[in-house]
């Protein structure tokens, strides 16, 4: 009862906490956009190929410029081009009829495609679970021309494909270019010279998908969602730190996402726009708040003052996740709840990975609170939550002669990567559930480069260099072998149209959270931080 009492003292509490201050301490930070011009570069065709990614081929045909002077369009027509890179902004191209008489409009169906294959089947039937209006395709009319035509959607675009449905005679295109938009400048920082050849094309994808994603907030995608996820910021905090040291976008985000707190609780996501308010429920990135929250912090010297101002409602997430989620001392997520993420895995047994999560954040939030000298009495109730816990998964989770984590039957990577990083299994043992799991082919593998970054973070702790190398090439590596200028959400060799919005067109080309190697590739070892004991 005195555990409950207190549960809803600090749930009256929240009431106290000055959101409307730390939006407008966001609103303070928001940033300037910088504006660039990325220019459609070839004349393209894009066709069936059962050898490349998704089945479908692009062939440069000419380049761009010499190839639309020559070319005149009319009902039926279509042109597909390709730009310089992968660009987010805004379309606009010169129209004009072919002998300066526009009697009517021009009606055009564009298509803006972050890979080949959205442009092949563009017209298959949808079967996503999404609204459908995520899917990147505009029908205009052109009524007066010659014009320049601007589209005032942003998209996140490589190809596009115009349809002409309707045209006044003889068309002429020119001027194709997307004016490319990011609170960052178009420039990359250099990478690391001890980095190899394809080390650096890895480091270039991932800092364009950061620059590309980093509009007024942190998006996680530009193509769809465009919100603050804590997943996808936690990432993107570790990227500031180790290439721009642009912190105040960080801080912004922090700020956001405390003041859009539904009733005291730190929500998944946040959305800016029209005005900031609360996204979905995501218990696990709710505690992840803390990990981020500190480890800007501890970037940034402690010398903004968010650590403290947040402290109190970041603390706030685990005192109602004990009382909501946690049996005992073990964690019992509900049956077929969408509200706790570790990885896209219908499959995935997810409880495991959750109380170890908790506890990976539980030493965060104690490491700050010590570098603040936060009092004792606010503390205490952290520190015994942090070593029940791990007490109580390393007991119901960890099979010593399996050499691995089970979570209910079932052996996962996401259980074992997260185990490892709380620091439930030691590094060794760590080291031996990794080679244990690769003999395993029951084992359930990450579905996406945001837990294949967690895993990667387990085998540094673990010292296991080798394997942390190896996971980085075999995905990032894979993705520019396959085309990919920016990181994918979603990466899955074996199912190349593996989507967990049973779509593959609305997956993101361009996702923060697929960013992460660029950490590794330059900041090698993650350092452990003391844990606040």
């Amino acid at each position: 009862m005195k555990h409950i009492d207190g549960i809803k003292k600090t749930a009256m509490k929240q009431l106290e906490y000055p959101f409307a201050q730390w939006l407008e301490r966001a609103e303070a930070l928001k940033p300037a956009l910088h504006r660039w011009e990325t220019p459609a570069a070839w004349l393209i065709e894009v066709h069936p190929d059962a050898a490349a990614w998704q089945d479908a081929a692009v062939r440069r045909l000419s380049p761009l410029p010499e190839a639309l002077a020559r070319m005149r369009f009319r009902k039926g027509d279509v042109l597909v081009v390709e730009f310089t890179e992968t660009a987010v902004g805004r379309l606009h191209f010169r129209l004009r009829t072919a002998d300066n008489y526009g009697d009517s409009p021009a009606w055009l169906r564009l298509t803006l495609a972050e890979l080949p294959a959205e442009v092949l089947h563009r017209d298959d039937a949808y079967t996503g679970v999404l609204n459908p209006a995520w899917l990147p395709e505009e029908i205009i009319h052109v009524d007066d021309l010659p014009c320049e035509v601007r589209l005032p959607r942003r998209y996140s675009c490589r190809y596009l494909r115009i349809e002409v449905l309707g045209s006044p005679g003889e068309i002429i295109f020119s001027e194709i270019s997307i004016t490319s938009e990011s609170s960052l400048p178009e420039a990359l920082p250099a990478s690391p010279p001890e980095l190899s050849p394809p080390e650096r094309e890895i480091d270039r994808i991932c800092l364009r998908s950061i620059r590309n994603c980093m509009q007024t907030i942190p998006e996680d995608g530009a193509k769809r969602d465009r919100r603050l996820w804590i997943g996808d910021l936690r990432i993107a905090n570790l990227l500031v730190h180790c290439t721009n040291h642009r912190y105040e976008f960080i801080e912004r985000a922090l700020y956001l996402l405390a003041g859009t707190a539904t009733d005291g609780d730190i929500l998944g996501c946040a959305f800016e726009l029209p005005t900031p308010r609360a996204g979905c429920r995501m218990h696990d990135y709710a505690l992840l708040f803390s990990v981020v929250l500190e480890e800007y912090s501890r970037f940034t010297d402690h010398a903004t003052g968010v650590g403290n101002a947040l402290f109190g409602i970041a603390a706030e997430q685990f005192h109602r996740a004990a009382q909501r989620w946690f049996v005992g001392d073990l964690a019992r997520i509900p049956a077929g709840s969408w509200d706790f993420f570790i990885d896209h895995d219908s499959r995935l047994e997810k409880d495991a990975a959750f109380q170890a999560l908790a506890v990976f954040s539980l030493q965060a939030l104690l490491r700050l609170g010590a570098a603040l000298g936060r009092p004792e009495d606010e503390l205490r109730p952290l520190r015994e939550w942090r070593d029940r816990w791990s007490t109580a998964a390393r007991l119901h989770y960890y099979d010593p002669a399996a050499g691995v984590a089970v979570c209910h039957g079932q052996v996962s990577y996401a259980s074992n990567a997260w185990m490892i990083l709380a620091g439930i299994l030691t590094p060794a043992e760590g080291q031996t559930a990794l080679r244990k799991l690769e003999a395993m082919p029951e084992a359930l593998h990450p579905r996406t480069p945001y837990l294949l970054f967690t895993l990667m973070e387990a085998c540094a702790l673990c010292g296991d260099q080798a394997r942390l190398q190896e996971l980085l090439l075999e995905c990032w590596g894979g993705m520019l072998r396959r085309g990919a200028d920016v990181c994918w959400e979603v990466y899955a060799p074996e199912e190349p149209f593996f989507s967990p919005y049973r779509d593959f067109r609305l997956n993101s080309a361009c996702h923060v959270w697929s960013a992460g190697a660029a950490w590794f590739l330059r900041m090698g070892r993650p350092q452990q931080a003391d844990d606040g004991r």
